[in-house]
């Protein structure tokens, strides 16, 4: 099995699975901007959070930990997700997109109309698969 998760409050579950007493998980890869992922030690699973790209590091990382904010459909360019997109002020002058009421299922409806440059940020995604599937 493959599970990926985005790099939000699922940072929380993902990191028990690493506090495990029993040990049943073992890092693979350990650069948030590559991907966070784990592997089973006893079964062919791995659970993967999404790779964190450069222009989206204050959304997501360790130090934040469950309140990482980096959903999947974070990874477009902002160009693609402003009009869908609400921005939520914080302190310090920082501001969060977040999608809000039915706007993201809007956008995922738009999807299959975007142009494959606007998928790069999921390159590592598919590479972290790829790799998983031919290991």
């Amino acid at each position: 099995f493959i599970g990926m998760l985005d790099f939000d409050e699922a940072f929380e579950n993902w990191n028990r699975l690493i506090d495990k007493k029993e040990h049943t998980w073992a890092f693979v890869i350990k650069d948030e901007t590559k991907g966070l992922l784990l592997k089973h030690r006893k079964f062919n699973g791995h659970v993967f959070l999404i790779p964190v790209p450069v222009n989206r590091a204050k959304y997501a990382s360790h130090k934040y930990g469950k309140k990482s904010m980096l959903s999947l459909e974070l990874l477009f360019p902002d160009s693609i997700i402003k009009r869908f997109v609400d921005k939520i002020s914080m302190p310090g002058g920082a501001a969060l997109l977040h999608f809000c009421d039915d706007k993201k299922t809007k956008f995922a409806e738009l999807t299959n109309k975007f142009d494959k440059n606007d998928f790069a940020n999921f390159e590592s995604i598919f590479k972290i698969v790829n790799d998983i599937i031919n290991k």
